[in-house]
C-alpha cells in the first residue's frame, strides 16, 4: 500500500502504475465520474494523472492511473498556505 484515504486505497501496480482501489463496492458512479473528470482536466491542460483502466477487484470498483512521485497535494499546501485559495478555486473549477 502506498496511501489511504477515507475513500480509497492506493497500491503499486506494475511499472509506473498505480491502482486506486474503492473501499465501497458501490462507488461505480463516484469513479466514472472521477475518471471523466481526470480526462476533462487533461484536456484543458491541467497536470494530473492519466487513467489507464477503469477494472473491478474483489467487487470494488478501481481505477489503473499514471504514478506520479511527489509531495501530495495536502503537505504543498501546508509548505505554502498562501497557496490554499487559488487551489481551492482551481479544484472547484475541476470539480
Amino acid at each position: 500500500m502506498l496511501a489511504e484515504g477515507r475513500e480509497a486505497v492506493i497500491h503499486e501496480w506494475g511499472d509506473g502504475l498505480v491502482l486506486r482501489l474503492m473501499r465501497s463496492p458501490d462507488a461505480g458512479p463516484q469513479v466514472a465520474r472521477s475518471t471523466a473528470a481526470s480526462e476533462s482536466a487533461r484536456v484543458a491542460g491541467v497536470r494530473t494523472p492519466r487513467v489507464v483502466d477503469v477494472i473491478e477487484v474483489d467487487g470494488r470498483p478501481a481505477q489503473i492511473l499514471e504514478r506520479v512521485d511527489g509531495p501530495d497535494m495536502f503537505a504543498h499546501l501546508a509548505a505554502n498556505p498562501l497557496r490554499l485559495p487559488r487551489a481551492a478555486r482551481q479544484l472547484a473549477d475541476v470539480h
